[in-house]
């Protein structure tokens, strides 16, 4: 299968390293993506399946609060991973891991 010019070599990328607009306010590191991963997977000629963001699909754009980004990075970071564990996020986690999964 896939006798092609294909490394038949993949990984799974989550979306916040391809793209660091997706990411919370305040933890931003680098202007879009980080460039030297891309650059070792390019290299390396490894195909890239971009993952969905977890949290900001269960939890929105301002991880369900706007004023995150006024705390400090590990403490707004606990309080969006304590945010996925609590319903209804934790069931649209579930979901997008079983579609990740197939």
């Amino acid at each position: 299968m896939f006798n092609d010019g294909r490394s038949k070599r993949v990984l799974f990328l989550a979306h916040c390293l391809l793209n660091q607009n997706a990411i919370s306010d305040g933890t931003a590191v680098c202007p879009a993506s980080y460039r030297e991963l891309l650059r070792v997977l390019l290299d390396a000629e490894v195909g890239i399946l971009q993952m969905p963001c977890p949290e900001l699909c269960c939890l929105g754009l301002d991880r369900g609060d706007p004023r995150g980004g006024e705390r400090p990075v590990t403490v707004e970071n606990s309080r969006i991973r304590r945010s996925l564990g609590e319903s209804p996020a934790r069931e649209r986690l579930d979901a997008l891991a079983e579609d990740v999964i197939r």
